[in-house]
């Protein structure tokens, strides 16, 4: 009969405080391993105060699941204005961190991608219609900070006065719904800040365009 595998002489020590775990190698030999704690280094969460680490563990897991939470630089995005017979394409969020709120259809630029692609991209891809980029009417910084006053996220906005072309709202997950106002009504709605001046400067900037 084979021998059980002993413990380590000094396996019940409680001055080592050792786990004691068993492998089985390849000849299905058992071995005993002893796998000490590091010293200082706290294994649980005592009195919901959570070990040094879990913050960092939190952020790198939010960074992970999208990048641009937490983000080590600004991102830089675009959004259109996109006029139709003088009243102006505005989308509700359905998402944070603009959850609820009214602004231009628009999302961050990719690599490799000039302004003018991007924003014909975003407009497609958010709500299904095609414009005309005709120039930039101004830029906004959106930057927002959680409980602890980390940045949770940091865009550059380049906002585009745009023509409408072609096409019908037809949109994505990100928004909760569309609408063509006039923009005197842009004041009485709850809109990302800065929203009307972005607008009237577009639409000033489309009556320059001709």
């Amino acid at each position: 009969m084979t021998a059980k595998p002993s413990l380590p002489a000094n396996a019940g020590n409680p001055v080592h405080s050792a786990k004691v775990m068993m492998r089985c190698d390849a000849t299905f030999k058992a071995r005993w391993i002893l796998v000490r704690p590091v010293k200082g280094s706290p294994s649980r969460k005592r009195d919901g105060v959570p070990p040094p680490g879990d913050d960092a563990q939190m952020l790198k897991r939010a960074a992970m699941a999208d990048p641009r939470t937490y983000p080590g630089r600004p991102y830089l995005a675009v959004s259109a204005a996109v006029v139709r017979k003088g009243r102006v394409l505005l989308v509700r969020r359905a998402r944070r961190p603009a959850l609820g709120l009214y602004t231009l259809p628009g999302g961050v630029v990719e690599a490799g991608e000039t302004l003018r692609a991007a924003v014909e991209r975003e407009v497609r891809e958010e709500t299904g219609m095609a414009i005309e980029p005709v120039g930039i009417a101004g830029h906004r910084e959106a930057i927002v900070r959680d409980g602890a006053g980390r940045v949770e996220r940091h865009f550059v906005i380049l906002a585009f006065a745009a023509r409408w072309i072609a096409g019908e709202p037809a949109l994505n997950e990100e928004l909760a719904e569309a609408r063509w106002v006039e923009p005197a009504e842009i004041a009485a709605l709850a809109t990302t800040e800065g929203l009307a001046e972005i607008v009237a400067a577009a639409v000033e900037r489309l009556a320059r365009a001709g």
